[in-house]
């Protein structure tokens, strides 16, 4: 488990050494943060800007306290739940679903992950045979 960590970490610390920032993310994509203990290393905290003294989250290319990383909205803590990055800002899939993700032409159901789009009209993927 340690060595999960230390790896993520590693890959996380080459995009943003390469000046590439966190990789980039489909727009509705569900995310997960990745809890880290606590360590020699302090990194500051995304939402507050203070130094982390403790275990801590990394999201978004960015570290967090556990206790600040909630959702923009309801305020629900996503330390340990999926989160989706909307409009620089984190939130649960509930209030995701309900205030910002699309609508499929097809079937009117609300679209959560990434989105195939179709010419003039965004359809859920296994609905539209001809997508691929």
């Amino acid at each position: 488990m340690k060595e999960d960590y230390r790896i993520s970490w590693n890959l996380l610390q080459r995009f943003v050494g390469m000046g590439l920032g966190a990789p980039a993310v489909a727009r509705g994509t569900i995310q997960r943060a990745e809890r880290f203990p606590a360590s020699s290393r302090t990194p500051l905290c995304g939402h507050c800007n203070s130094v982390i003294r403790g275990p801590f989250l990394v999201a978004m290319g960015r570290s967090w306290h556990p206790e600040e990383f909630n959702c923009a909205y309801c305020k629900t803590s996503l330390a340990d739940v999926s989160f989706v990055e909307e409009q620089n800002s984190v939130y649960c899939e509930r209030c995701y679903e309900q205030f910002f993700a699309p609508t499929c032409a097809r079937c009117h159901t609300k679209i959560m992950g990434p989105l195939k789009l179709e010419p003039a009209s965004e359809v859920v993927g296994e609905l539209f045979a001809g997508s691929g």
